[in-house]
């Protein structure tokens, strides 16, 4: 037997990666259809999904579709070209991208649409400032451009560590706040053009991003994870794990597939991102869009383990089918370590109870809560210590 995937989450400088303290859930809002681009929400909590198109290498989309709170789907804007990124001024028009064409398109409440700026290199993300001035990422060139209400096109900054820059967006503390997709880090833009890393994502590509007081929420595309940021740079997993799937449920358990695109809730307790339907391959449509439950989300600073992170490990790994999970706790306090198949049902319970400080480790025998043996796969487990949340995969071998 061989050691693998040993489970560390460290507290790093500058940046701090946790857990998220969570009992909230993710759903499926609606059923499939062709929308892969970004999202946008109106202050009605109208949700409004671009269609970028069916492959990375085809942006073949032309529409804008709204979505109800509730899941109905109708079409709100057709005749773009590769829709992508998208943004709400404060009048309600949404600016669209278009990376096919290079041009940025206004529509109006009614979903007319109109031509605001031309000449873009592939335009993806959308932002606006206080002054009206539109922000665009061009993937094309590595470049951001600022557009003045009337129309007057500038370059704000281009060239490394711009790399296929893809969403965009402003906050309150005066800067723009990107993710490339090439390379899934974070970056920091002044309004001045001075450009600084702020954070990465993991899976080396990332999708679009939001802000809303004083947080930044951030699609890992590639890592199949959406994150949250304070302005600070520390880091925290909302929701999602390395592996494609759709998974509903528990934010610990629940995944994603290629997700792009991201919006909040006017009254900011929920997120929505487009996840792909297919869990292999790499069409891009059609998606299902998916809706996170961040009512109560925080991070937890106090968390109750020791000071180098909690070192967690399942040993063999694969399970044959015996495995201990293995963990190391600073102090006495409650412990749960659970059991999920991949589609999210809880299958083993394995402990739930107060443990004292110290190595400690619980045995699983590859049986669910009867005694029964279960198939062989793919199966997760959570640990969670007091607060704090944990969950890794484990290969059930028979």
């Amino acid at each position: 037997m061989r050691r693998l995937i040993p489970r560390l989450i460290t507290a790093a400088v500058p940046l701090l990666f946790v857990s998220i303290v969570s009992a909230q859930t993710v759903s499926t809002l609606t059923a499939a259809f062709s929308a892969s681009g970004d999202i946008s929400v109106d202050a009605a909590g109208n949700i409004y999904v671009a269609d970028y198109g069916d492959l990375l290498s085809n942006a073949n989309g032309t529409t804008v579709y709204k979505v109800t709170p509730a899941g109905a789907v109708s079409v709100f804007a057709t005749g773009l070209s590769g829709a992508s990124g998208n943004e709400f001024g404060p009048d309600g028009t949404l600016y669209q991208s278009n990376i096919a064409s290079g041009v940025i398109s206004k529509i109006d409440p009614a979903g007319t649409v109109t031509t605001f700026s031309t000449g873009h290199a592939g335009p993806v993300g959308i932002a606006l400032d206080p002054a009206g001035n539109v922000y665009v990422t061009n993937c094309g060139d590595n470049s951001i451009r600022k557009v003045t209400p009337a129309g007057v096109m500038s370059t704000l900054v281009t060239g490394a560590p711009l790399s296929c820059p893809n969403g965009l967006t402003y906050a309150d503390d005066g800067n723009l706040y990107t993710c490339n997709f090439n390379d899934g880090k974070v970056l920091r833009i002044t309004l001045a053009g001075v450009v600084s890393e702020f954070g990465s994502t993991n899976g080396n590509n990332a999708g679009h991003l939001t802000y809303r007081d004083g947080a930044l929420w951030v699609v890992a595309r590639g890592g199949n994870r959406i994150y949250r940021f304070d302005l600070d740079g520390n880091r925290v997993k909302v929701a999602g794990l390395a592996f494609r799937g759709n998974t509903d449920g528990d934010k610990s358990v629940a995944t994603f597939s290629l997700p792009n695109g991201i919006g909040m809730s006017p009254d900011g307790t929920k997120l929505y991102t487009n996840s792909v339907q297919a869990v292999a391959g790499q069409a891009l449509n059609p998606i299902l869009l998916r809706e996170i439950d961040i009512s109560e989300v925080t991070a937890a600073p106090d968390l109750g383990v020791a000071d180098r992170g909690l070192s967690v490990r399942v040993f063999p790994n694969p399970a044959r089918p015996n495995s201990q999970i293995q963990y190391e706790l600073a102090r006495s306090g409650n412990v749960s370590v659970r059991i999920f198949d991949v589609r999210g049902r809880e299958v083993r319970a394995l402990w739930n109870g107060v443990q004292s400080a110290g190595q400690r480790s619980v045995a699983w025998d590859g049986t669910d809560q009867q005694g029964k043996p279960l198939a062989a796969g793919v199966y997760l487990y959570t640990l969670r210590v007091g607060e704090r949340t944990t969950t890794d995969r484990v290969l059930l071998l028979r």
